[in-house]
């Protein structure tokens, strides 16, 4: 629960679409609110009408509504070129966006203009009253365009997601297992053979670490790690492991706040007597402005830090099994790119590889400046990187399981999913591919993803049976 919030107020879902009706609708009727004609006025100019020599004390309204209706439309106008030199000229996030978004998008800021209008224009009529509800039509329209922009983002999903619920434990080894209740089995142990011990906890738990890049010297943020109650006892079993990354911008703790990845392995977990995969979410990126596309370049030794440190630690430090069944190499977006060339390129390390919308290729935007950026203007080393280069390089998969999941409104990541199944299935790769419904490039389309992969990763771990 976040710190000093009543639990009602830190529930109330901001990913409801009638919150944001209600919010668009306390906008328009503030608006209307500001421009109508007090009952006095509209009395008393019927009266002035009758007498030519008395001023018309309508016409300060009548300017500002004009006013308002320019300020309105301009800043729609404004607003909806901007977004389309933005997301579909230059495309700087490299997504799609819904058409509730766009509509919210120039609508929404027309009406915030009109309300700038009221409240900088009103000070002949009733300012102080006016300029109120000019403030009430700014702030709710705004308020509106954010809501209706996290409906398709997905992001944040009630009030308590805004604040910070207190800080995340870090892992030692006493958290997890201990040296000598470490496992070194190939296999996950079964349900059939788990008897629940009298100090396992009934939840899980999230923890923080700091990967040691001891290898690549690649300057990560700290892994985010969760434990399912099964690992958190004192001699716990062999289980799978999932290492999963966040997309770019970003940071590992995404995956399990708008992902709610945490709710989802907890039900999975309560589900199968408190087993469930260990997931590592580590940090591919550095900081979050900056796309080291999953490769050694001038962005620091991401690749190393992933295919060696990584690994390494987990090893060291987690009760996993070592089968490669029992391991997948996940992300989404740029993870889901990274997902590609990290877990493909070990096949012998990783049994299953889930890419929820990654890209056909790594970009910095455009291939000039990827090679230039990204590769040190190198361009084989470019072409290497390329997901279908690595499927090619280790053609003829055995026993490796690609996921592709992409939302049903994302058509640009469906086009480069479907590209990549084509050579991956000529490369030997068994492909499962899922359709989040109604969802776009956003984290109710990872939502989905988790929920229906994580309990076909668990069978092919073998923890569970099929």
């Amino acid at each position: 629960m976040v710190l000093f919030m009543p639990a009602w107020l830190a529930s109330i879902r901001l990913d409801s679409l009638w919150l944001f009706i209600a919010i668009a609708v306390v906008a328009i009727l503030a608006l209307e609110l500001a421009l109508l004609p007090k009952r006095a006025h509209i009395a008393s100019a019927k009266q002035d009408a009758r007498d030519s020599t008395v001023p018309d004390v309508s016409r300060p309204r009548r300017q500002l509504v004009l006013v308002a209706l320019i300020a309105g439309i301009v800043t729609a106008l404004l607003a909806t070129l901007a977004f389309w030199l933005l997301m579909d000229v230059w495309n700087i996030f490299r997504i799609q966006v819904g058409w509730r978004t766009r509509i919210a998008w120039s609508l929404g800021l027309g009406l915030a203009g009109a309300g700038a209008a009221v409240l900088f224009q009103s000070r002949r009529l009733r300012p102080g009253k006016r300029r109120a509800l000019g403030a009430a039509t700014l702030v709710s329209a705004i308020l509106a365009v954010a809501l209706a922009i996290n409906l398709d983002a997905g992001a944040v999903h009630t009030v308590g997601d805004l604040f910070p619920k207190g800080p995340v434990p870090t892992f030692t080894a006493q958290a997890g297992a201990t040296e000598s209740a470490r496992p070194a089995a190939s296999s996950p142990i079964t349900e059939a053979q788990w008897q629940k011990p009298a100090d396992q906890p009934d939840s899980g738990k999230l923890y923080q670490a700091q990967i040691p890049a001891t290898t690549s010297g690649f300057p990560a943020r700290p892994a985010y790690i969760w434990l399912p109650p099964a690992a958190q006892t004192s001699q716990p079993p062999a289980l799978p492991v999932m290492v999963m990354l966040a997309g770019q911008p970003g940071g590992p703790g995404d995956l399990f706040t708008a992902g709610q990845f945490q709710t989802i392995l907890e039900s999975y977990a309560a589900a199968h007597n408190g087993l469930a995969p260990i997931v590592v979410v580590p940090d591919q990126l550095g900081t979050p402005e900056v796309n080291p596309l999953c490769v050694d370049g001038p962005a620091g030794n991401s690749r190393t830090y992933l295919e060696q440190d990584v690994p390494a630690w987990i090893l060291a430090n987690l009760p996993v099994a070592h089968d490669r069944t029992a391991w997948t190499f996940g992300g989404f977006s740029q993870g889901g790119t990274c997902a590609y060339q990290i877990g493909l390129d070990q096949p012998d390390r990783y049994g299953s590889v889930i890419s929820i919308a990654g890209e056909l290729t790594p970009s910095l935007g455009n291939e000039a400046n990827t090679i230039v950026q990204g590769f040190g203007g190198d361009t084989a080393k470019y072409e290497q990187a390329k997901p279908t280069s690595i499927m090619k390089s280790h053609a003829p998969y055995r026993d490796v399981t690609l996921f592709h999941i992409v939302g049903g409104n994302d058509s640009w990541f469906q086009n480069f999913a479907d590209q990549l199944t084509s050579v991956a299935k000529d490369s030997g790769i068994t492909v499962v591919s899922l359709t989040s419904p109604g969802t776009g490039h956003d984290f109710r389309t990872v939502s989905y993803a988790l929920e229906h992969v994580l309990p076909q990763v668990v069978v092919r771990s073998g923890m569970v049976p099929a």
